[in-house]
């Protein structure tokens, strides 16, 4: 019956948000939501929409870029699903949300060597979440 107990507390321990504070940088892994415990914000890295990033050794001309979905829930506030990139100007690095900013910093691992492919689940996004 113990062993039973402590399972149960040790699954609802792990689906518990983690939480992150304003001007802190974090990181998301996809599915994995965050908690801001200033403001209740919620922010879920939900997947990696695009990774055109220059494989590893190679030269190309454009450097490319990784794209995330965030999901973003906070008290009082419709929910918003917003798509970040790691380049191209602020308007695709960040997102305003809740009189909260949302930056992505990065997305790790890097590119790879050629051909090699990333798992959906090594993805993370580097992100900062700040007042306005």
């Amino acid at each position: 019956m113990l062993g039973f107990v402590v399972a149960l507390l040790l699954v609802a321990c792990q689906q518990q948000d983690a939480a992150a504070s304003l001007g802190q940088p974090f990181e998301l892994a996809p599915g994995q939501p965050v908690t801001i415990s200033e403001t209740g914000l919620q922010v879920q890295f939900n997947a990696v929409t695009e990774d055109s990033r220059c494989p590893a050794q190679v030269q190309c001309i454009w450097a490319g870029r990784a794209s995330v979905e965030l999901a973003l829930i906070a008290p009082n506030v419709a929910p918003e699903t917003v798509t970040l990139s790691t380049c191209c100007g602020p308007d695709q690095t960040h997102y305003e949300y809740a009189g909260q900013a949302i930056d992505l910093h990065g997305v790790a691992p890097g590119p790879g060597r050629p051909g090699a492919a990333i798992s959906d689940a090594d993805y993370r996004a580097q992100v900062t979440v700040n007042s306005l």
